[in-house]
């Protein structure tokens, strides 16, 4: 059905939620026919903004950068998912007074983590030679937050079902703005009213490829009746479609963080973030041992063998690293 932005006022109401129910219904249906996997992804953050409240005053602006790379390994009908992690800080701040910049330590942490969703526990490393173990509500649904999945339809750190979730409330409650058509893409716009206003709404705004109906662009803002915007959020999405499946390999996004100081006055930074994933392997088994909680007692040389771009052969990620030098 071809819909253009003149004729959104005369859809028929069945017409419009099946619009809005269909809406990534293509990536979604494709990122459940993902049963294994083997990943790599890297993460690059960059924040801009204010420091953290109850630093010292006569410092402000801080600058964060921050480099992950999460060696992933899942089996969903198993339920298990190995997540090996490497986070490298940098971060800087201001100084006011002599408008120089203060640059901090590096800092790398590593983490090492099983989880088995079947039985909500979570097993760790915690030293050298020993392992621990939670068990209760700390799994929340029956995919990890780390589900490499998801990295497509939304921004990263949400599950799947999250995904799905949210989409479902968002959209039963909202209402169809415009559609437009175009030989490259499809455009979107849903748009919920804020409470207790009402001269603003919330809107999302979605671009999908036309031929594959995957996402390539979303917005999400506030916007006023007499159409300003404010604290827009962004993000861009990449696929790999040679295969049966259409794999997620990169993601960039920018968000406004917001919080207030002790005097309710505003503190605004702008958090950027850029995703690239390299798939070792996809609905191919997963080697038992990899998802036993004992893996996690590896040498560090073989958990650097795991997420080290260079030692493990990622070259999806190599290319990206290239491409910013």
């Amino acid at each position: 059905m071809a819909i253009h932005a003149q004729d959104t006022d005369r859809l028929p109401a069945d017409d419009e939620k099946a619009l809005q129910c269909g809406i990534l219904g293509a990536a979604i249906s494709n990122a459940h026919g993902i049963q294994t996997g083997d990943v790599l992804t890297m993460t690059r953050r960059f924040y801009d903004g204010p420091q953290c409240v109850g630093r010292a005053e006569e410092r402000e602006g801080t600058v964060l950068s921050e480099a992950v790379f999460k060696r992933i390994m899942f089996d969903i009908e198993r339920q298990r998912f190995l997540i090996l992690s490497r986070t490298i800080s940098e971060w800087t701040e201001l100084d006011k007074v002599t408008e120089t910049a203060d640059v901090r330590t590096v800092r790398t942490l590593d983490s090492r983590r099983i989880e088995d969703l079947t039985g909500s526990k979570f097993y760790w490393q915690s030293g050298s030679n020993s392992l621990s173990t939670v068990t209760g509500d700390l799994c929340f649904g029956l995919t990890s937050f780390e589900d490499p999945r998801s990295i497509g339809i939304w921004r990263t750190g949400f599950s799947l079902p999250d995904v799905e979730e949210f989409l479902s409330h968002y959209m039963n409650g909202s209402m169809l703005i415009d559609a437009v058509n175009t030989d490259e893409e499809v455009r979107l716009r849903f748009g919920v009213d804020k409470t207790g206003s009402d001269d603003t709404r919330q809107v999302i705004e979605m671009h999908l490829h036309a031929h594959s109906s995957l996402p390539a662009r979303m917005l999400s803002y506030t916007e006023s009746r007499n159409g300003g915007r404010s604290s827009e959020d962004k993000a861009s999405f990449q696929w790999d479609t040679t295969g049966s499946l259409a794999l997620p390999v990169s993601t960039e996004s920018s968000y406004v963080s917001q919080f207030f100081n002790p005097d309710r006055s505003p503190n605004v930074g702008l958090l950027s973030q850029q995703v690239d994933v390299h798939w070792f392997s996809v609905n191919e088994p997963v080697p038992e041992n990899m998802l036993d909680k004992d893996i996690l007692l590896m040498d560090t040389g073989k958990f650097e063998e795991l997420v080290d771009p260079e030692k493990s052969g990622a070259v999806t990620l190599l290319k990206a690293l290239k491409a910013k030098e």
